[in-house]
């Protein structure tokens, strides 16, 4: 079974260690700022104390600034916060990030985190990561701090030059390792953005409402076999997915070979956590652009949940300043986003109401359809206002 993330120190004492380790042996590699497009697996306290911050004693002062990069980057809970509200949370936003109550089943939290990090493996041996060569390495941050940061810096100075990579599954070569293709390359969607700069909007729509077709339908049930190739249960991501071979099961948890009730469950969780996690990226003005003249209508019969504005275009990551992005995608962005005529939270109740009433997707689809709405097909993705 996939190892269970508590809800703090989760990473343990090897892999703070490893990172410090690592960040100390490689702080020319970082110096250059916002090696993260996203906020991802926020670091929790125990993580936060062994790191420590600018006043801490211990840390080298040379290091200060790359330890304080990294805190930014992973200890910002806003996906968990904006989740829990779903699900029911009324304390302070904030206080929300921490999943009181266990409002949150740790599955869906396992899945909202998985877009950013997903565990994977390496087709081949890599000088980056040398443990890449044993059959049983699964990669994600949490394992191999040094191996992934290698690589995801590896992946951004690649994707970023002019012109950048295009890292995509839909290719005869050695297959892309999934943090190249989640960050920058072809399934940038799960984020709602683009896969690279030009990229229509047709094209972008089309990969985002499949992923929650997808995400839906597993967590329903409605794909009730986890085992079978996603190509053929979602013909829309046979482009990305289909010489790939990945299962909904091989995708999600690839290290687990568990099945039966228990393994299912968590896989159907870990969907709707993932759902949720798109959703909550198409608020953010980073990913996506949206014309405020139309935000707040209603969708025909799921009028109860107003939507934001029409999608002009699509952001894709490639060419975007990270730290520029990061503004976007913080706690406080996030919680002003609960004040907005179509609120995030209000979509996810609904969502949550549609998957508790199981609305087959046939019927829930327009929702998803209005709520991603787009105005010109054709209309080119780029960086937007956030480019470096």
């Amino acid at each position: 079974m996939p190892r269970q993330r508590a809800s703090s120190g989760y990473r343990g004492r090897a892999g703070v260690a490893t990172l410090l380790a690592w960040l100390l042996a490689a702080a020319a590699l970082l110096a250059p700022p916002g090696a993260a497009a996203y906020n991802l697996t926020p670091i929790y306290e125990e993580t936060q104390d062994q790191l420590g911050g600018p006043g801490s004693t211990g840390v080298p002062f040379f290091l200060r600034p790359i330890i304080e990069r990294v805190l930014d980057q992973f200890s910002d809970p806003a996906h968990e916060a904006l989740t829990a509200r779903m699900f029911g949370c009324t304390e302070a936003f904030v206080d929300c990030g921490d999943n009181p109550e266990n409002a949150v089943p740790q599955g869906v939290l396992d899945g909202l985190r998985w877009n950013d990090n997903p565990i994977f493996r390496l087709a081949s041996k890599s000088r980056r990561c040398p443990a890449a060569a044993r059959p049983d390495y699964y990669l994600d941050l949490d394992s191999d701090p040094l191996c992934w940061v290698t690589l995801f810096y590896d992946a951004e100075k690649r994707a970023s030059a002019r012109p950048g990579e295009h890292f995509s599954g839909n290719t005869d070569a050695t297959p892309v390792a999934l943090l190249y293709r989640v960050h920058f390359g072809d399934l940038q969607f799960f984020h709602a953005m683009a896969s690279w700069d030009g990229e229509a909007a047709a094209v972008t729509h089309a990969h985002v409402l499949a992923w929650l077709e997808l995400t839906y339908r597993v967590n329903d049930g409605e794909i009730a076999d986890l085992d079978a190739p996603i190509s053929e249960r979602i013909p829309a991501l046979r482009d990305v997915f289909g010489r790939n071979g990945f299962s909904v099961r091989s995708l999600f948890v690839p290290q687990s070979h568990q099945h039966g009730a228990n393994a299912d469950a968590l896989v159907r969780d870990m969907a709707l956590g993932s759902l949720l996690h798109t959703i909550e990226d198409s608020w953010s003005a980073a990913h996506v652009q949206r014309d405020p003249a139309s935000a707040g209508r209603g969708c025909g019969e799921f009028a109860v949940s107003a939507v934001p504005g029409r999608i002009i275009t699509f952001h894709a990551y490639n060419h975007q300043d990270s730290n520029k992005h990061k503004t976007r995608d913080s706690s406080d962005t996030a919680e002003s986003q609960l004040h907005e005529a179509a609120p995030v939270v209000a979509a996810g109740h609904l969502v949550l109401t549609l998957l508790q009433q199981h609305l087959p997707w046939a019927d829930a689809a327009a929702y998803f359809q209005c709520l991603m709405e787009i105005g010109d097909p054709a209309a080119p993705a780029g960086p937007g206002d956030y480019a470096r």
